[in-house]
C-alpha cells in the first residue's frame, strides 16, 4: 500500500510539474507566431523606409539633371540665336564726297 501511494504521488507530482507546460503551450505557440509576424512587418516597413530613401535620392539626382539639361538648352538657345543673326554688313563704310570733283 505504501508503494503504490509513493507511485501515486510520483505520478500526480509529475503530472502537476508538467500541466503549466502542457497548458502554457499553446500560449507560447500563439506568443512565437505573433512575434514572427511583428518581426516580418518590421522587415516590410524597414524595405519600405530604404525604397523610399531610395525614391528620394534618385529623385534628387533626377532633379539636378533637369536643371543640367535646362541649363545646356538655355545655351544652345543662346548659340542658336547667334549663329542665326544675320551677317554684318557693311553700312558702316564712310565715303567720301568731294564736291567739285567729278
Amino acid at each position: 500500500m505504501v508503494g503504490e501511494a509513493r507511485t501515486l504521488h510520483g505520478r500526480v507530482r509529475k503530472d502537476v510539474e508538467r500541466w503549466p507546460q502542457e497548458a502554457l503551450l499553446p500560449i507560447m505557440q500563439y506568443s512565437m507566431e505573433q512575434k514572427q509576424l511583428l518581426e516580418h512587418q518590421i522587415r516590410r516597413l524597414r524595405d519600405m523606409v530604404r525604397s523610399d530613401r531610395d525614391s528620394r535620392a534618385e529623385r534628387q539626382r533626377l532633379d539636378h539633371s533637369i536643371t543640367d539639361l535646362r541649363k545646356q538648352l538655355e545655351l544652345a538657345d543662346a548659340m542658336m540665336r547667334q549663329i542665326r543673326k544675320p551677317a554684318p554688313t557693311m553700312i558702316q563704310q564712310k565715303v567720301v564726297n568731294i564736291s567739285g570733283a567729278v
